[in-house]
């Protein structure tokens, strides 16, 4: 082969290289661990009492949603498990968080106050999934809320200031709180001793600091029901929803234990790098399936 003709190859290798390394970043998308995911809402199978409780059998045969992520950790599950479960009727949506933590911590009991500030669970609501307005509702261990509705949110996810033009009355929201354990009792903590529990919820044994009364929680539930009118839904194309109608929602998780025992943790059901990003909300089906059947 001639100096010339080896050169021209060299070249081409070269360019392919190059071409082919260019088409791998091109298909390595690294918005793929962002990827939505899908609840399917199933219709409930018949009256449910809004008490904390989820004794219905609608609750015991809803799908679970599967446990919450960390947000700033690759998609890593939460230390403590989280979940949520859903259904409708066609007068509300009805949401339960099954939330997990041997430290419930919770002070705030004024409503439309920043519950983020504490341990709080949320839930973002895009009902027509245009990302530039949202219904979202927030809930604490004692039962305190917010509600809001954002819009236009920026790119980033930045909605401040949030106050006063988020701040709204959703209309008819009901909701109740059941506390397996005890709420806040960090003031009788004795820093010199020390439990170690291993926790079937926990994905990794942790110390606990006990307190005077050894209290080691379990886990509260927040129980919701958002009713389908043009207050809480004002750009639903149906309401109620019509079965396969798309929605787009993603709900959240704060837990704030003690510093001593672990950073805090911000996690959510549908990955995203933080609140407030409706492109990266998870994806809501109804379906006229009950429950169950």
């Amino acid at each position: 082969m001639g100096k010339s003709n080896l050169w021209i190859l060299m070249l081409g290798l070269l360019f392919c290289s190059v071409q082919c390394t260019g088409n791998e970043k091109k298909i390595s998308n690294p918005q793929e661990k962002f990827a939505p995911r899908t609840y399917i809402c199933e219709r409930a199978e018949g009256r449910i009492v809004i008490d904390g409780v989820l004794s219905e059998g609608s609750w015991q045969k809803a799908l679970p949603s599967g446990g919450f992520l960390k947000m700033s950790d690759n998609g890593q599950p939460m230390t403590n498990y989280t979940e949520v479960k859903m259904c409708w009727d066609d007068s509300n949506l009805y949401v339960a968080f099954i939330v997990y933590d041997p430290d419930i911590y919770a002070r705030k009991t004024e409503n439309d106050g920043p519950l983020w500030e504490e341990e709080v669970v949320e839930i973002f609501i895009d009902e027509d999934g245009d990302g530039k307005e949202y219904l979202e509702y927030e809930i604490n261990p004692l039962n305190t809320y917010i509600d809001l509705r954002i819009d236009q949110p920026r790119p980033n996810g930045d909605v401040q200031p949030w106050q006063p033009k988020a701040l709204f009355n959703a209309e008819g929201i009901r909701r109740a709180v059941k506390v397996y354990g005890t709420v806040d009792n960090r003031s009788e903590i004795d820093e010199q001793k020390f439990a170690e529990a291993r926790i079937p919820w926990l994905t990794t044994s942790v110390t606990f600091y006990n307190n005077v009364k050894n209290d080691l929680d379990e886990k509260w539930i927040a129980e919701i029901a958002i009713p389908f009118n043009k207050t809480n839904f004002p750009f639903a194309k149906n309401l109620p929803p019509k079965d396969k109608d798309l929605w787009r929602v993603n709900m959240f998780r704060i837990d704030r234990p003690l510093k001593e025992v672990g950073p805090e943790e911000f996690g959510s059901w549908s990955p995203t790098p933080t609140w407030h990003m409706p492109q990266y909300f998870g994806k809501l089906v109804f379906s006229e399936k009950v429950v169950g059947k």
